[in-house]
């Protein structure tokens, strides 16, 4: 290399790794991250999932540019906590989640439904009454105060749906519960053939609003949740909300 094109190269050397800096923290392209939690979310899932598209479309509207990682709800969370991503694309809001998460308005509503074999012999009333129901659960999900305060069920962590339902197809739990999409949609996935087998509850055991979540670690949370719910409510009066779960969930 000739001594002026040397010079030229170390001069602009620290330019290029500000202007890599300034792309890595530019305040408005954000790093969301859920787990695979379908139809809402996942990565197979044309624009990965009805939360998902509701989520960047927002996003878009409100002038922010996005990129988007399925991982184990387990990795989900610390990393959102710990700052390495920005926002949880489909939460659950708790007191707890609260202290380090700023949450939207709810874009959606978890119907959470109860799931048994269809040879089990009790009710699904009768649910709350028999001691010793082996319940699956996702582990730090957080469904209800329902779901954790009574002492006649015995609550069995998982890290998916999924586990759980392949652990109640083989007679390992007596329940599992999730919410009503999630549950048709992977029993029609991944059990075909025993589909018959899994009976999902009539009545709903609980509601739990789905909301875009940012970590408080991002110096500017208060400002995105404020954009994305000024997007979110013009989506709703525009129709572009019903349009994107009509494309996805409709039939579901």
């Amino acid at each position: 290399m000739k001594p002026i094109r040397l010079l030229t190269f170390l001069l602009l050397l620290p330019l290029a790794f500000a202007a890599h800096a300034g792309e890595a923290v530019d305040p408005h392209h954000l790093k969301l991250v859920g787990d695979s939690w379908p139809p809402y979310v996942d990565a197979g899932l044309p624009g990965k999932g009805a939360a998902t598209e509701v989520v960047t479309t927002a996003l878009k509207r409100a002038g922010y540019s996005s990129e988007v990682e399925i991982r184990d709800w387990a990795h989900v969370k610390k990393g959102a906590e710990l700052g390495i991503y920005d926002g949880l694309i489909a939460a659950w809001k708790t007191p707890a989640r609260e202290q380090r998460f700023l949450f939207s308005e709810p874009y959606l509503v978890s119907h959470i439904h109860l799931v048994k074999r269809r040879d089990a012999d009790f009710d699904f009333k009768d649910v709350e009454k028999i001691p010793g129901l082996v319940v699956g659960v996702v582990r730090d999900y957080r469904y209800s105060p329902r779901t954790y305060h009574n002492d006649n069920l015995i609550l069995v962590e998982a890290s998916h749906v999924l586990q759980n339902l392949d652990r109640l197809q083989k007679g390992e739990i007596d329940l599992t519960l999730a919410d009503a999409r999630v549950l048709k949609y992977l029993i029609s996935k991944h059990f075909p053939h025993q589909a018959r087998n899994f009976v999902i509850s009539p009545q709903e055991w609980s509601q739990r609003p789905v909301h875009f979540a940012v970590s408080k670690m991002n110096p500017r949370h208060v400002e995105i949740i404020g954009a994305f719910n000024r997007a979110l409510e013009g989506m709703r009066k525009d129709g572009t909300l019903r349009e994107i779960y009509r494309r996805h969930l409709e039939g579901e």
